[in-house]
């Protein structure tokens, strides 16, 4: 056997060294692509922050909340708005203790049971989406405009039990039987209007319910 000359080993290896070199460039490249990509999107998320009050934040294109809600900002958060068709889980919203005002309008989300601990809130709407159960809602003494537009709402008697609740928006839901509503003496408005509610219904929940405006 010849031996191998020194010269050809050493080209061998700066082949070799230089292939290796390409490789970890490469993925390099593609882990600082990532990266960029995530910085990106977590600079677009606190300019849209920093643009809005910065009690009030919404969030459009992210399938949850933003990293800029940190424990510190979750708690001066009073109102949040969620205009996204892919958010379905509330759980993480728990961490807004302080939430007045929030919409949910157009998600996924069904279960709420993740809201039971939001006793500041007053304003919830959630039109266009898939609620059905609204039992959750009785424990929240605060609320004053409840939205069920588009909702799979067929049972309301859960709010029958708030004490300052004002308006209600139940247009093209489901809802066939509002007699619990009756009870409400709070109430100032409540939308009516493409359901199956009768016209008996109606006219008896404005007997019992005379300062009420009742769009059927």
């Amino acid at each position: 056997h010849h031996p191998v000359p020194e010269s050809h080993t050493r080209h061998c290896r700066f082949r070799f060294s230089l292939r290796t070199l390409l490789v970890v460039m490469a993925l390099l490249g593609v882990l600082l692509g990532v990266l960029g990509s995530m910085a990106y999107e977590a600079r677009r998320q606190r300019r849209m922050v920093t643009r809005l009050n910065p009690s009030y934040v919404g969030i459009e294109r992210s399938g949850r909340l933003p990293d800029v809600l940190d424990t510190t900002y979750c708690s001066r958060v009073v109102g949040l708005s969620i205009w996204n068709a892919e958010f379905s889980d509330a759980s993480s919203l728990v961490q807004l203790n302080n939430l007045a005002e929030l919409s949910l309008e157009g998600t996924q989300v069904e279960n709420l049971s993740s809201l039971s601990s939001l006793d500041n809130l007053c304003e919830l709407w959630l039109n266009d989406t898939p609620v059905a159960d609204l039992s959750v809602l009785s424990g929240l003494t605060s609320l004053r405009k409840v939205g069920l537009e588009q909702s799979n709402v067929c049972d309301v008697s859960p709010l029958s039990s708030l004490p300052k609740l004002e308006h209600i928006y139940l247009a093209d839901s489901p809802i066939a039987d509002v007699s619990p509503l009756a009870k409400v003496k709070t109430l100032t408005f409540v939308d009516l209007r493409r359901t199956q509610v009768s016209d008996e219904q109606v006219n008896k929940l404005r007997q019992a319910l005379p300062n009420c405006q009742i769009l059927r």
